[in-house]
């Protein structure tokens, strides 16, 4: 784990694609450049571990037919929202396919929220509207912008659709947005 990410006091920083400055952030300095490349950028995140995940998430995981996928890693004010942390409902017209969504509180003094949703409908019109397709990491990711800033990464896995979702103002940052992305991993059934 740590070979993928360089902790600092405040939490923790992922290496992610797509940026051309490597910046090394402390609690005692200014942050520091200390490499420009065409391949990474530092994004303060927080690592979440299997014991981080709220019972909520893990009883909805026998009762949906695809796997529920969880982030590894999350914006690094934000935590999972204490009122409603874990949504399930039938997301078509036809009410035959379920979703689950995750959902996170921006902890930067807004009332802003973030989520993880995930579909066995694949062609869920929520998702048609992509811009770009990416590779990342043996992963194919599918980004839906809104002008410059990145709204949805979308990945498609096992016959389900998984996607993270940005705030409504899109305050998470592209890199950000990535990182959560890659950090998808799949709960054990």
């Amino acid at each position: 784990m740590m070979s993928s990410a360089a902790r600092w006091i405040s939490g923790q920083s992922v290496a992610t694609p797509s940026s051309t400055t490597v910046t090394r952030y402390s609690r005692w300095s200014a942050a520091v450049t200390v490499a420009s490349t065409q391949m990474s950028v530092i994004v303060p995140v927080k690592v979440i571990t299997a014991s981080d995940v709220p019972s909520p998430v893990l009883n909805v995981s026998p009762v949906v037919p695809f796997k529920v996928m969880v982030p590894t890693v999350i914006e690094k004010t934000s935590w999972i929202d204490r009122e409603k942390p874990v949504r399930m409902y039938r997301i078509d017209p036809d009410r035959k396919h379920k979703t689950v969504r995750l959902t996170y509180k921006l902890g930067s003094g807004t009332n802003e929220y973030w989520g993880v949703q995930m579909t066995d409908w694949e062609d869920a019109p929520a998702l048609s509207e992509r811009n770009f397709v990416r590779s990342i990491g043996g992963r194919t990711y599918e980004l839906h912008y809104t002008g410059p800033k990145l709204h949805m990464v979308v990945l498609r896995q096992g016959g389900a659709s998984y996607w993270v979702v940005n705030t409504l103002l899109d305050s998470l940052s592209n890199e950000t947005m990535l990182a959560i992305a890659r950090g998808l991993r799949p709960l054990p059934r």
